[in-house]
């Protein structure tokens, strides 16, 4: 991958992470600031793209689930 590919990943994740994580009510909040914590120690040990994997993972989840809920209802 070049450059200017990880760049252009690396910003449409963490466009994508920035809006799933947008909290709709106090617990969503509390979970949010526990998520960043992890996400600030998973930079420290793993560095920038250790961090880029684990948001990856977080969408990939998040979509996952949609789709389930998506289902159901056919």
């Amino acid at each position: 991958m070049t450059e200017e590919e990880y760049s252009q990943v690396k910003d449409f994740i963490n466009k994508m992470f920035d809006i799933a994580m947008t909290p709709i009510d106090d617990e969503d909040i509390k979970k949010i600031e526990g998520m960043e914590s992890i996400l600030k120690g998973i930079e420290i040990a793993a560095g920038e793209k250790g961090a880029l994997l684990y948001k990856a993972r977080i969408l990939n989840k998040t979509f996952e689930n949609v789709l389930e809920l998506l289902m159901e209802d056919e």
